[in-house]
């Protein structure tokens, strides 16, 4: 009887971690695009897991989990970022990463 107890116990445990280690799924993402009042530069598309924006516009773009922002020239990879919609400026923090990227638009 006890090891039964011990199976559903350690059962429960596993399908908890598992389901609270599965939270960062692609599927979970938020998807956005942000355009500054200085739109010279073009949208910027970001995913994350959470995505908080102020209203009205323009406002701070709160991203946070798993952040990718793809912009003009460049992929931005953080563990969460603010984007100011009136300057365009990308405050990044947590395993950031800038890599090269071909415009989104060929101008």
């Amino acid at each position: 009887m006890k090891l039964i107890a011990f199976a559903a116990a350690l059962l429960l445990l596993v399908v908890g971690f598992s389901t609270a280690m599965g939270q960062d799924r692609a599927g979970d993402l938020k998807h956005v695009t942000l355009v500054s009042q200085k739109f010279e530069r073009g949208p910027v598309l970001a995913t994350a897991l959470s995505v908080e924006k102020g209203h009205p516009y323009p406002s701070v773009a709160h991203l946070k989990g798993n952040v990718v922002i793809k912009a003009n020239g460049f992929i931005l990879h953080a563990d969460q970022a603010d984007y100011d919609e009136v300057s365009g400026e990308i405050k990044a923090s947590g395993n950031v990463s800038v890599t090269p990227y071909p415009p989104l638009n060929n101008r």
